[in-house]
């Protein structure tokens, strides 16, 4: 270690003036010392270097030091150092990250005299070239890629042939991505590879997530191999199977709007599902660019992908121009003399179209019970919701359909019987006469419930199961409701009412008075006044980013379908650009010429490694258990790096949509699934989930005593920082 340290104590710019002053640059006493122990003196340097404990040594400095100390003994040196690249000596176990160790390693050899060359070349064969170059990748080593690659005795094409679908794309998208990086030979080599695997980059998978870095990765691909029309019809067929995406056609036009003759055919070819889409998606450009390519629409077709991707109320608005259109929506006539029967009203926290029969229907549907492809099925809906209210009571709506489906009382099924027996009797199904006898029996059995629970009395048949469902309704919910278990409030009644008889009587010396209470009617604003205020607030673009940014990260968070996976590309891009930085600020060390900079430079690798390491070390979660993610919460805050402020607002939403109390979860998730811009009614839901429930509930300081945050206390490090966020 003292050797080595007066070894590197030297500047390199001592070594030149002792050459041009014919002075000796050590002792006589040192320099025996030094020449003595030349083995250990080179090993120990070369390990700090593979290390980055000192800064990168440059070839004429290291040639300057063999000519003064001697050469070692190079094999034994190369063995040495290649087994420290793989296993750390000093904590005896296998280094955390040998990949990077490895990177720096194979960087020394190019630096090292030619008397290594040999030797270099043949360690480099026995760790594998393929394998090192799986590492530069991983790493993006730009120029140990080109290295390896540009390297004779290394196959490429070999090696890309034996990789898995996945490692192909991401072979792909690295060397594509980082095209302009390469030098023109390095890309005339890989240029077969490319055009060979041009379709992987075209092709996406249901879960590929379609961003506006995946254009630019095609930009560049059209630069290297240019697309062609049937390139264009692939790739938008594939983007029209993603899904609710059709803005993704937006950012592709714009990428290549020079080539919007080549877009045309794929446009045409899948403008029915793209229209529908865009429909959905409320986008009046979008619809209006799209529209020129419907030369043959298939309005069934298209009037199917509306009725499936809308929400029951955008659905029951929803007045296409094109008749031919709205003669294809199966439910529109339902739904239209619905609206005659339970308005939709403007508040959106008080409509019971949004928070009882959205639910209601996608309960339905998701069991098959209903199809939104069918008119019958429509028309079904509407029956139930005149006869039974605007509800959730999804399990007497599914005895509602089976009765309405069923031909005679013995065809129902023994669970349907069961609800039945219970809440009307055994005897009712017998004596039913028709199916319609047994909807009117119910139809009382909820008359009679809701009149019992009205004068203070616990009815027979409020335990089963339709009788649980009906008071459930009736009694609602509210953002602050406990929610007890029914079985719990009716033993706490009788138990009051046995106990202190009292407590459910008017005191004395009290008279009861009954008083009418007007119904909340309309607002005194006109149409047009209630209109100027809307643009009024909408005129403040700042509101209209922020609720955007807002809606946007939330529906990131509660879209996420496994953490792992969703958090495994959220820590690559991170460390893709943190990786990017170290090698540039590692290129800008090796250029410095004192010192001081050097050292400088150095403080910034450090702290980027200490970065790289840190995320490596974070993990989420296995499980989907409230603590566990809270946990992973916590973990991401510790961090304290800007990079990370998208993953901690978009995994608190994931844990939000988990945890909220009262039915914030369900607002919030409606809102940002089905409201497609900032509307007045969007800023007001919103914000009173930012203020009421974020601010006094889910970010409350006072964590370990506020008994309504219904999650495990965040420390005050994560609380600040969510609330940066």
């Amino acid at each position: 270690m003292v050797i080595t340290a007066v070894v590197h104590s030297v500047p390199e710019d001592r070594f030149e003036k002792a050459s041009m002053e014919q002075k000796p640059l050590f002792s006589k006493e040192i320099l025996l010392e030094l020449q003595k122990e030349k083995d250990v003196v080179f090993d120990s340097i070369y390990k700090k270097v593979v290390d980055r404990s000192i800064y990168v040594l440059s070839a004429d400095l290291l040639n300057d030091l063999h000519e003064i100390i001697g050469t070692p003994n190079i094999n034994k040196l190369m063995d040495s150092l290649a087994q420290y690249a793989l296993l750390d000596k000093s904590i005896d176990f296998p280094s955390k990250h040998p990949d990077n160790k490895l990177m720096r390693l194979l960087e020394l050899f190019k630096n090292l005299p030619e008397a290594y060359h040999e030797a270099c070349e043949k360690k480099i064969e026995e760790i594998g070239k393929e394998k090192l170059l799986t590492i530069a990748m991983n790493e993006l080593k730009i120029p140990s890629i080109e290295q390896l690659v540009m390297d004779p005795k290394l196959d490429v094409n070999a090696y890309f042939t034996q990789l898995d679908g996945a490692g192909k794309t991401k072979f792909l998208e690295k060397i594509v991505g980082l095209s302009r990086d390469f030098s023109d030979a390095f890309l005339k080599k890989v240029l077969p590879i490319i055009q060979e695997g041009k379709n992987i980059l075209l092709s996406y998978s249901e879960n590929k997530v379609l961003s506006k870095s995946s254009f630019y990765t095609l930009t560049l691909l059209d630069k290297l191999v240019p697309l062609s029309e049937e390139d264009f019809i692939l790739l938008i067929s594939e983007i029209s199977k993603t899904g609710n995406e059709a803005h993704t056609i937006k950012v592709l036009i714009e990428s290549f709007a020079k080539k919007k003759d080549l877009l045309r055919a794929g446009l045409e070819q899948n403008s029915n599902t793209l229209f529908a889409q865009a429909i959905v998606t409320k986008d009046a450009a979008l619809i209006g660019s799209l529209e020129p390519y419907l030369k043959n629409p298939d309005w069934k077709q298209i009037g199917s992908l509306i009725s499936n991707s809308f929400n029951l109320v955008d659905l029951a608005q929803f007045n296409p121009t094109q008749q031919e259109l709205k003669d294809q929506i199966p439910w529109a006539k339902a739904l239209e003399q619905l609206k005659k029967t339970q308005q939709i009203s403007k508040r959106e926290v008080h409509c019971p179209w949004r928070t009882e029969l959205i639910p209601l229907v996608k309960h339905a549907t998701t069991n098959e019970l209903l199809s939104m492809n069918k008119t019958e099925d429509g028309e079904l809906f509407t029956s139930f919701v005149q006869e039974f209210g605007a509800f959730n009571l999804p399990k007497i709506f599914e005895l509602f359909i089976a009765v309405k489906r069923t031909p005679t009382t013995e065809e129902l099924s023994e669970k349907h019987k069961k609800w039945i027996s219970d809440c009307l009797g055994e005897k009712a199904i017998t004596k039913a006469q028709n199916p319609e006898a047994l909807l009117n029996g119910l139809r009382k059995f909820q008359k009679d419930l809701q009149g019992s629970i009205l004068l203070d009395r616990i009815p027979e048949g409020l335990e089963t199961e339709l009788g649980q469902e009906i008071f459930n309704a009736i009694r609602g919910s509210t953002k602050w409701g406990r929610q007890d278990e029914l079985g719990s409030l009716i033993k706490s009644w009788k138990d009051t009412s046995k106990n202190n008889p009292d407590a459910s009587k008017v005191a004395n010396g009290y008279a009861e008075k009954a008083y009418e209470i007007a119904t909340v009617g309309e607002s005194l604003l006109t149409d047009t006044e209630q209109q100027s205020q809307r643009e009024k607030l909408l005129e403040n673009k700042e509101l209209q980013i922020t609720l955007k940014r807002v809606m946007d990260t939330y529906r990131a968070g509660i879209q996420i379908k496994d953490l792992s996976v969703w958090w495994s590309e959220k820590q690559k891009n991170i460390l893709d650009k943190w990786r990017m930085d170290l090698e540039k600020t590692r290129v800008k060390q090796s250029q410095a010429t004192s010192d001081v900079a050097r050292n400088s430079i150095q403080k910034n690798i450090d702290r980027l490694q200490t970065q790289i390491d840190e995320l490596l070390a974070l993990e989420a979660p296995g499980d989907t258990k409230e603590s566990s993610i809270a946990a992973f919460l916590e973990a991401i805050a510790r961090v304290k790096k800007e990079e990370l402020g998208s993953a901690l607002q978009e995994s608190s939403a994931f844990h939000i949509n988990q945890v909220a109390i009262g039915n914030w979860a369900d607002q919030m998730r409606d809102v940002v699934l089905n409201s497609a811009s900032v509307t007045p009614s969007t800023v007001e839901r919103v914000g009173d989930f930012l203020t009421q429930y974020v601010a006094e509930h889910y970010l409350n300081k006072e964590q370990e005593k506020h008994d309504q945050t219904q999650h495990t206390p965040f420390t005050p490090e994560l609380t600040n920082s969510l609330l940066t966020a």
